[in-house]
C-alpha cells in the first residue's frame, strides 16, 4: 500500500512523508493532526476490542483540539442475515468460552479475527467513547 501511494505522491509535486506505524503507539506529538481518515473499515480489521480502543485512543491523542476522526465501519444490523448469523452464533461462542476458556474469537466476529467484524452500532460508539472520544456530527 506505501509503494501504491509514493508511486501516486511521485506524480505530483506535493511533499508527502509516509510511515507505517503500529495504531496503538503511534509515536507522534500530541495535537499533531486536524483530521485522521481510516478508510474501508480498517477499524474492523483491528483484532481485538482492547486493540481497536488503544487505537482510537491514540487517534484522539494526536488529533489538535476540535479534530475530527472519519472512518467507517460495517453494521451488523445492515442485513438480516447478518443479525440471523450473529442472532446463532454469539451464544454459541458464548457456551464455548464458558466451557473451553477464550477462544480467541469475540462477539461479532464473523469466521476469523482476522477477516471482518460486523459491530452494532451501538457497540461502536462504546469504543469511541471508552477511547476518549467526544461524539460530534
Amino acid at each position: 500500500m506505501l509503494v501504491e501511494a509514493m508511486r501516486n505522491i511521485n506524480q505530483t509535486n506535493q511533499t508527502v512523508e509516509l510511515a507505517q506505524i503500529d495504531g496503538r503507539q503511534m509515536g507522534l506529538a500530541m495535537d499533531s493532526f486536524d483530521y485522521i481518515i481510516m478508510v474501508g473499515q480498517m477499524i474492523t480489521f483491528i483484532p481485538g476490542r482492547i486493540n481497536r480502543v488503544q487505537v482510537l485512543a491514540e487517534c484522539y491523542r494526536v488529533l489538535k483540539p476540535g479534530g475530527r476522526l472519519i472512518f467507517s465501519t460495517h453494521s451488523r444490523n445492515c442485513r438480516w442475515k447478518y443479525r440471523a448469523f450473529f442472532a446463532v452464533v454469539n451464544p454459541l461462542r458464548r457456551m464455548r468460552r464458558m466451557v473451553l476458556g477464550q477462544t480467541g474469537m469475540e462477539e461479532n466476529d464473523r469466521f476469523t479475527r482476522s477477516v471482518s467484524r460486523r459491530n452494532r452500532p451501538a457497540a461502536v460508539f462504546t469504543s469511541l467513547f471508552h477511547a476518549g472520544g467526544r461524539g460530534g456530527s
